[in-house]
């Protein structure tokens, strides 16, 4: 807009902190008009439809921010999820030669020969999959057969990822949360990133049908960062979210409703395992940020619309939000 003290635009991609957020909110309120409550209901709503889109599962067809709630950002968590599983397990079957060598146990070795036999394809030897393991009455046994096959004694010396003593133990739920770190969200990717290029792979089951279906239980629980947001922010207004958001709630929505209050009405909304007044999580910020410049839009067309350059031109120039808009000065 061309103003006597310049031409006003509104300026992307600014950060803001939460207390500048809180000014944008307030000057909003006073360029908007009407009553406060149903304003602040408004942004509440609006920000917690925001932070089903910036939290992931995101697509990754579309924009960061934009595209939260669709079935390709649905998808995207499940893969995530089952890639991450995949990284931290693997079941015996398919574990190589020398690491088995290596772990030095006959009860391990005769459970791996079991275990190969029950895929299509277990690239061992034939003598070594069909032989018996107690050998001829007087022979070797084939356990000192293998340990004497010079592959597997050469695999054996290769430094491996590979921890066999979970085989038995079979506690693939609670190894993949203590590698997880918990239900701690702000650290989750990075830890699971880490455990899968450089932790170790522990060994669960024979053919992977164990790794799978533990797999799906957790992939049936993507979306549930979400969810808390839909819980929160439902009861506001008409909310725009998604099936599988909806029916995944985890009951870690916030709601803090004093919007009655005549004297200072205020409405709080969060979620617990992402945070309730600390936006130290990234997902959060994007989400803050935007909708302070939602505001500023919306503020913007209104004293477009209306004509009212004064107010533009103080509302730009305030300390707290004009980093929110540009202002070129006139030649």
């Amino acid at each position: 807009m061309n103003t006597p003290y310049g031409h006003i635009k509104v300026k992307k991609g600014v950060v803001v902190n939460l207390q500048q957020f809180r000014q944008t909110l307030g000057a909003y309120c006073m360029v908007m008009g009407g009553n406060a409550a149903k304003l602040l209901q408004r942004q509440a709503k609006l920000f917690c439809e925001d932070m089903q889109d910036y939290t992931f599962p995101t697509s990754p067809d579309g924009s960061f921010g934009q595209d939260g709630r669709s079935r390709s950002a649905q998808r995207n968590g499940t893969d995530r999820v089952r890639s991450q599983i995949e990284g931290i397990f693997m079941p015996l079957a398919y574990v190589g030669a020398g690491a088995i060598l290596k772990h030095n146990s006959e009860s391990i070795f005769a459970a791996w020969i079991g275990a190969k036999k029950k895929i299509p394809d277990p690239k061992i030897p034939d003598w070594l999959l069909n032989g018996s393991l107690y050998g001829p009455a007087k022979g070797k046994s084939l356990w000192t057969r293998f340990s004497e096959w010079e592959y597997a004694k050469k695999q054996s010396g290769v430094s491996s990822r590979i921890d066999l003593s979970t085989y038995y133990k079979g506690d693939i739920k609670g190894i993949h949360e203590r590698t997880r770190g918990g239900n701690k969200v702000s650290t989750y990717f990075e830890k699971m990133k880490d455990a899968s290029e450089s932790g170790k792979l522990s060994v669960i089951g024979d053919t992977g049908t164990e790794i799978l279906a533990y797999s799906k239980r957790v992939e049936r629980r993507v979306g549930e960062l979400k969810s808390a947001w839909y819980a929160a922010g439902n009861t506001l207004g008409r909310f725009k979210s998604a099936a599988w958001i909806k029916g995944n709630q985890w009951g870690t929505g916030i709601l803090i409703n004093q919007l009655s209050n005549s004297t200072l009405p205020s409405v709080t909304v969060g979620n617990s395992k992402q945070g309730l007044h600390t936006a130290s999580i990234d997902w959060y910020k994007y989400a803050v940020n935007y909708r302070a410049y939602a505001m500023r839009v919306e503020m913007y067309n209104r004293l477009v619309k209306t004509g009212n350059a004064d107010m533009l031109f103080h509302l730009a120039s305030h300390h707290g939000i004009g980093g929110g808009f540009q202002i070129s000065l006139p030649p």
